[in-house]
């Protein structure tokens, strides 16, 4: 077991870089989505608030 522990030790810090690199990415496309949809809901919101008003003063 020593020796597996040895042989394997150098290649174990890259790959926990690469783990946590993939962990931050996906941390980072998850939050550019969640800005994406909140923009996107609100420019919606905009847009139908500016149709009522506009329906308001038609009438």
């Amino acid at each position: 077991m020593g020796g597996v522990a040895l042989i394997a030790a150098p290649w174990l810090p890259p790959c926990g870089r690469s783990c946590s690199a993939s962990a931050a990415s996906a941390s980072r496309q998850e939050e550019r989505a969640e800005v994406a949809a909140h923009v996107h809901d609100s420019v919606l919101h905009t847009l139908t608030l500016i149709q009522r008003n506009a329906r308001t003063r038609a009438r």
